[in-house]
């Protein structure tokens, strides 16, 4: 079961010219602290919610920013996953059925393990297209 968690939008300054505008939910925003600094900013609510599974949100993160900076934002990672899983619960406004209709927020990258096996599976068992000889 996915808990729906509210989105905040930040903006994240790269540099002099480059600011990126940036929703998350709010215990991401520890992350984006540990890896930006000040220069994360702008923080407001918004009416948008995302469907997230608590326990499976602490790899979702490692494999957005890396381990080492989720880590380094709740401290190691027991305590993270323990931390995140909380803040999750906390923050739920409901829940939905795990029915593959949440907003995804990382294409690709927020997919469980069971279903990125299933790609790589079906990427496999697709038939290599001839090429012709130059």
């Amino acid at each position: 079961m996915k808990h729906l968690v509210p989105l905040l939008t930040a903006q994240i300054r790269r540099d002099i010219t480059t600011t990126v505008n940036v929703s998350v939910p709010a215990h991401e925003l520890e992350i984006l602290t540990q890896i930006h600094g000040d220069n994360v900013f702008g923080v407001t609510k918004t009416d948008e919610c995302t469907a997230l599974e608590a326990g499976e949100d602490y790899g979702r993160l490692c494999r957005k920013y890396g381990d080492d900076a989720v880590d380094a934002a709740y401290g190691s990672p027991a305590k993270a996953k323990v931390e995140i899983r909380k803040l999750i619960e906390a923050a739920s406004t409901g829940t939905q059925e795990d029915d593959m209709s949440g907003i995804r927020l990382e294409g690709p990258d927020s997919l469980s393990e069971a279903e990125l096996k299933a790609a790589a599976t079906a990427a496999a068992a697709k038939p290599k297209r001839a090429t012709a000889a130059a």
